[in-house]
């Protein structure tokens, strides 16, 4: 199970937020989840070594808590490098002359193109990009210098 889906899964019963490499599990949405967590984890250990605050379990009932255990379990059984999602990129262009960031599309009609607004561009993984270095050769070597990681909305990897 990936952790966007785990976070998915569990906000429909509870309230899950991540931050860094730690998950916090809250009865509802709070802006201080560090402090009124009931269950926090690392998702970057294989045991994820859980850290219980039962006193701030209150809202959530028996079924919802199997939900998230089960939830927690299945997460915990995932291999540590598998419940990350694979890193994305935009393939950033030069500048232009006014400063505005320019990034290239390639559209399925084997054509390249150039837009200044990233979220008009289609993203790559890794694999993408390296079967693009060995489908055009001659942008083998800048392909990795145009590479810039896509970030979600708090500005977390996708």
């Amino acid at each position: 199970m990936k952790i966007k889906e785990f976070i998915e899964k569990v906000n429909e019963v509870a309230y899950a937020k991540k931050d860094g490499d730690c998950i916090y599990i809250c009865d509802g949405e709070t802006t201080s989840y560090q402090d009124y967590y009931f269950l926090a984890f690392l998702v970057t250990s294989k045991s994820m070594d859980l850290d219980w605050e039962w006193r701030y379990l209150r809202y959530t009932d028996a079924c919802k808590l199997r939900t998230i255990l089960n939830l927690v379990k299945e997460l915990q059984d995932t291999p540590v490098k598998d419940r990350f999602s694979e890193k994305r990129y935009y393939l950033r262009w030069i500048d232009d002359k006014d400063g505005n960031q320019n990034y290239i599309e390639f559209d399925s009609n084997m054509g390249w193109y150039m837009w200044g607004d990233k979220n008009a561009t289609n993203t790559f993984t890794n694999s993408q990009l390296e079967q693009l270095k060995k489908d055009y050769p001659r942008f083998a070597s800048i392909i990795d210098v145009m590479k810039e990681e896509v970030k979600d909305d708090d500005g977390e990897e996708e």
